[in-house]
């Protein structure tokens, strides 16, 4: 199917005018093509030939241009004096005047015989003259005085079509985002009714009226495209306001709610805390009392011990029993510190 489409010759930029079908034209360029180029017929020559031109024999010998003097080879000259020479003398197609190349389209601008339409021809005049006779029609073509605010009232046009197309890309991008806003807005009611229980019968009813006005409410007609368009961009405008204000009370009334569960936990930790002073404070008192009745419980054990002995050596007669049979100061333990054992400690604590 693809090698059934017409196409072109590749050298038709160079003159040949064959039109084929894109299966043959390869054929057609190998074997007919009189601007395909072939090897120079020169023996000595390396270099291709267009073959319209292989009977001239080798045309890659130094030529200069007798019009601007410039050097290049034969076989460039015939294209360089059809396209690209500027001081090849040509005819104006007009008036048929001999000029140079570099000066044909200055004169082209000027020349009185040139085929001119009216300036009315967007609009609907279809006069063509010459330039020499145009000012005359010019002068009593009504379409042609009216064509200045014709083309005024033609860009106003363009620059309106151009601010709907921008009004249109504008609606779409709002309503896009108000879709997501809708989607956002009803996953977030869904996960506040699981999270916050409490809070969703009082706050979600409050969004769904302003989240549903523009889908209940009927437009009213319009005289034209833009109305609709401009009335229903203020809609837009009017619901994505109502969904900012939604949700800034959404936001605040959550933020409160969180602020009070904050507050509530504060105050238990508080309260945690003072218990657990006290019972700090308690335990101190306890530990304190029972380090301050543990010397007194040695002190008394070793004063008996001491009343004992003088008492037994008195009984031997010697100096001993005479200081023995009076009562004996009790003496302090300055030297010793009492042992405290864990294990008796962790048994008398009992709570």
């Amino acid at each position: 199917m693809v090698d059934e489409l017409k196409v072109k010759c590749p050298y038709h930029e160079d003159g040949c005018k064959e039109t084929s079908t894109r299966g043959d034209i390869q054929d057609h360029v190998e074997k007919y093509c009189d601007y395909a180029e072939v090897q120079c017929p020169s023996e000595e020559c390396h270099l291709l030939v267009p073959r319209k031109d292989i009977k001239r024999g080798c045309l890659h010998y130094p030529v200069t241009c007798v019009d601007c003097n410039l050097d290049l080879t034969e076989k460039e000259l015939e294209a360089h004096r059809r396209k690209d020479c500027q001081q090849r003398k040509i005819s104006c197609l007009d008036c048929e005047v001999e000029l140079i190349r570099c000066d044909l389209n200055a004169h082209i601008e000027d020349c009185p015989e040139a085929i001119l339409r009216c300036p009315g021809a967007p609009y609907g005049c279809d006069r063509a003259a010459k330039r020499k006779d145009l000012d005359f029609h010019i002068a009593i073509c009504p379409i042609a005085v009216m064509g200045p605010f014709l083309k005024i009232q033609n860009d106003r046009l363009a620059a309106q079509e151009l601010a709907v197309e921008h009004l249109q890309r504008k609606n779409e991008v709002l309503e896009g985002g108000l879709s997501s806003i809708q989607a956002i807005l009803s996953n977030s009611s869904s996960d506040m009714e699981h999270a916050f229980p409490s809070y969703s019968a009082s706050v979600l009813p409050e969004l769904s009226p302003s989240l549903a006005a523009s889908h209940t409410s009927e437009a009213p007609p319009f005289d034209s495209a833009i109305h609709h368009l401009l009335s229903l961009h203020e809609s837009l405008r009017e619901e994505v306001d109502r969904s900012s204000v939604a949700l800034s009370e959404l936001d605040a009334k959550t933020s409160m709610m969180v602020m009070n569960q904050d507050l509530r936990t504060k105050e238990d930790m508080a309260h945690t805390n003072a218990v657990v002073n006290s019972m700090r404070m308690q335990l101190q008192w306890l530990t304190s009392a029972m380090l301050q009745n543990q010397p007194r419980s040695v002190s008394g054990t070793s004063v008996a011990g001491s009343s004992t002995g003088p008492r037994g050596g008195g009984g031997s007669g010697g100096p001993g029993g005479a200081a023995g049979s009076g009562p004996q100061p009790i003496r302090r333990m300055s030297g010793t510190t009492p042992s405290i054992s864990p294990a008796p400690f962790g048994e008398r604590l009992h709570f």
